[in-house]
């Protein structure tokens, strides 16, 4: 979706006079750019007109605005001193006035980057003092301190160094347990904080611009962001699938490179070796040396990760809720296109041993899985009949499945993120028979009703939908749908994901006058920013709470930071109007269909772990300290290597850091896929529990006549809409 913005109400006449303001000194300060002012006020101005929030960039709002920008440059609480952040927020107020002004300022935006470059630069001396000479860590009571938002800074310039002393020790214990020498370790420590000093001191004010605005922008919801002209050109790479790299989306948490996202079909979840959450702590090329990337720039690292295609790049990660920081491993990457054959949906046929009628039989249940929702619009726009779509993927699979026995369907939508809008209603259609699907709300236009139009469907048969908490906005619609129409019983984690909301993402410099600045154009960046809300057909959002399973499974991302309820301001949930349809009879008892899974699950070894391992975590993530004594460090990695090592005997895995033959390396598997298994093969075992007691409603038998999955005519543009 494409906004059209007005021009701001101030004259660019006011804002030549203003940008004289910040003529550039002698260097020793940051300023910014002449058409600097002018993108703050234009991002300012559209938030607060066209955001779905509608909030006023008040003098509230300028103190929320503050706080966050100051943990964009120093969430973990250990450059700025309680001094330096009490005379930043003295003027905290008034930020908003000064950038919706007739003259803009961004002054206190490079006051706080000043600071920040300075204590950087103080950083690093301290750690050419401390890394120059050997440490030790025999002391039972050092610790390091584990700062969260709640932490107050530093109160004084003795606490400051203090805590930078036990930050440099901890990372040198960090690599000192992972087999490096003492020597070793401090050396690239040491070259860790010069490369960061490096990178602070090559920050220009696009950086610092960007920072502030999107800071303003993550205010009103954290799906909202304000990009500088080369971070769009990346994120329309993104949105274009058309690089070639390893198809992961990557972010910064505090000094660490972190996996935010896997691509659908890319290279990194193929391999099956990274998950969301998992950092990135070293990249080597192929058989090179490894260059250690923490507090890396992320620019650079993703220069480090790109390749071109076949190219072979091996990451040095620390597995996402690993037990001990200095718990690493290697992992090998052959960089390739995120291909749309792979993130497509695929069906494939389960067997499921079982008893029936006294007799032990295999039943044939249908997996059919959606990584993505996808729909070619170029192949429409060149007038291709049925262009390549989630929907007429679906459509195929499940013909395919019927025509090898399947008795029964699963729709695996976990870590489905979402896509094209209409291919949520399309895909719904498939096994409803016309109807209402989604409301779409949006506050300057009311709301809209999306609805299946196409009679029939192409499986009347019994369905099982399968989530977890990473599915997100589109899944999220049709599992939602499915439910409310007792059409499905949906099984998975403790919710989705809950992501209810639409972004449109606006080229500045496209839709605004040059006037006085004729470089504005190509140097405004580009703003996202939410307009819409999604709700189910019962008025409920999806937005926070997601889709509740009728049947909860086990999850690795139980307890985990990944919903939308844990990002910060996220749009709360509400309710509208429901619109009238027509649910199905819901004449399936789901009582012992949930005790039976139950009790497998009860059985079931490896969920056992997963409930094991959520409790280590939640353990963790109570501690205010990690201990800074060798010994004990030690002790604690190596229980956790060894009860990983018994997991892996248990199940008859052989050890990642086992040498095996080249025959026997194609058949080697990790605990993952083996949860993956277990999970597909309970949520089958579900599909057959609700197949015996499926008694199909005479309204759905008559719709089932093969209902094809071809684009209406007319539906082409609607589908440029992102539910993303």
């Amino acid at each position: 979706m494409l906004l059209a913005l007005r021009t701001p109400a101030l004259t660019l006449a006011a804002l030549a006079l203003s940008t004289a303001a910040f003529a550039k000194d002698s260097g020793v300060r940051l300023e910014p750019e002449p058409f600097h002012p002018l993108v703050a006020h234009v991002v300012a101005d559209s938030l607060q007109t066209y955001h779905y929030a509608k909030r006023p960039i008040d003098e509230d709002l300028s103190i929320l605005w503050l706080d966050v920008y100051l943990d964009e440059w120093d969430g973990g609480r250990a450059y700025f001193l309680d001094s330096d952040v009490r005379a930043f927020k003295a003027k905290a107020g008034g930020i908003g006035a000064d950038v919706l002004g007739d003259r803009p300022k961004l002054t206190l935006a490079f006051d706080v980057f000043d600071r920040y470059r300075l204590r950087a630069r103080e950083v690093l001396k301290l750690a050419e003092t401390e890394l120059a000479e050997p440490l030790t860590f025999d002391d039972e009571e050092a610790f390091l301190r584990i700062v969260d938002d709640h932490t107050p800074w530093p109160k004084d310039r003795a606490e400051w160094k203090a805590n930078w002393k036990d930050r440099m020790k901890a990372e040198v214990l960090d690599l000192v347990l992972g087999e490096r020498d003492e020597v070793e370790a401090r050396e690239l420590v040491l070259k860790r904080y010069q490369r960061r000093a490096k990178a602070v001191e090559q920050f220009d004010s696009g950086d610092v611009v960007e920072s502030y605005l999107s800071a303003l922008s993550s205010v009103f919801d954290p799906h909202s962001a304000y990009y500088k002209p080369e971070t769009s050109d990346d994120f329309d790479i993104r949105m274009r699938d058309a690089l070639e790299g390893i198809g992961a989306e990557l972010r910064m948490e505090d000094a660490y490179t972190q996996i935010s996202r896997l691509i659908p079909g890319g290279p990194a979840e193929a391999s099956g070796q990274l998950k969301k959450g998992d950092q990135i702590v070293a990249v080597a090329q192929d058989e090179g040396e490894s260059v250690d990337v923490v507090d890396m720039r992320l620019s650079e690292v993703v220069k480090l990760i790109r390749g071109p295609k076949g190219s072979v790049v091996r990451l040095t990660i620390r597995p996402a809720g690993a037990a001990d920081r200095s718990q690493t491993r290697v992992v090998a990457i052959t960089r390739d296109r995120v291909q749309l054959e792979r993130a497509s949906a695929k069906g494939k046929l389960l067997e499921v041993p079982t008893t029936f009628q006294g007799q032990e039989v295999v039943r044939k249940v249908g997996l059919i899985e959606v990584p993505s929702f996808y729909f070619d619009s170029w192949a429409a726009r060149q007038g291709e009949e049925n262009p390549r779509s989630t929907t007429t993927d679906v459509a195929k699979a499940v013909e395919e499945l019927r025509a090898q026995g399947a008795e029964s369907m699963v729709l695996d939508f976990r870590g489905n993120g979402g896509g094209p809008l209409p291919e949520a209603v399309s895909l719904t259609g498939l096994f409803i028979d016309k109807g209402p699907v989604v409301q779409v709300h949006d506050p300057g236009r009311g709301g809209q009703v999306l609805r299946d139009k196409q009679p029939g469907v192409v499986w009347a048969g019994p369905l099982v939908v399968l989530t977890d908490e990473l599915s997100a906005s589109a899944s999220e619609i049709v599992a939602g749908a499915l439910q409310d129409y007792n059409r499905a019983v949906v099984v998975g984690g403790s919710q989705t994901h809950g992501k209810g909301t639409v972004q449109s993402v606006v080229d500045l410099g496209a839709v605004l006058p040059r006037g006085a600045f004729p470089e504005f154009a190509d140097n405004a960046g580009a703003l996202k920013f939410t307009v819409q809300t999604f709700y189910r057909i019962t008025g409920e959002s999806t937005q926070l709470k997601g889709v509740v399973p009728d049947i909860m499974l086990p999850s690795p991302w139980q307890g985990m930071p990944v919903l939308e309820s844990d990002l910060d301001r996220p749009i709360p949930w509400d309710t509208i109007e429901p619109t009238r349809y027509t649910p199905l009879p819901a004449t399936l008892d789901l009582d012992p269909i949930r005790e039976a899974s139950a009790s497998r699950v009860a059985s079931e070894v490896l969920f056992s772990w997963l409930e094991e391992d959520r409790k280590e975590r939640l353990a963790r993530e109570d501690r205010t300290s990690l201990s800074l004594h060798l010994p004990t460090r030690k002790a604690e990695r190596e229980a956790s290597e060894a009860r990983y090592k018994a997991r892996l005997k248990h199940l008859g895995i052989s050890d990642p850091d086992e040498e095996l033959d080249e025959d026997d390396e194609d058949e080697r598997s990790t605990l993952g896929e083996a949860f993956e298994q277990a999970l597909r093969m309970e949520a089958a075992r579900i599909a057959v529990d609700v197949a015996d007691r499926w008694t199909p409603p005479t309204a759905l038998l008559n719709a089932d006549k093969g209902k094809t999955a071809e684009v209406n005519p007319g539906s082409v543009d609607k589908r440029k809409s992102k539910g993303r």
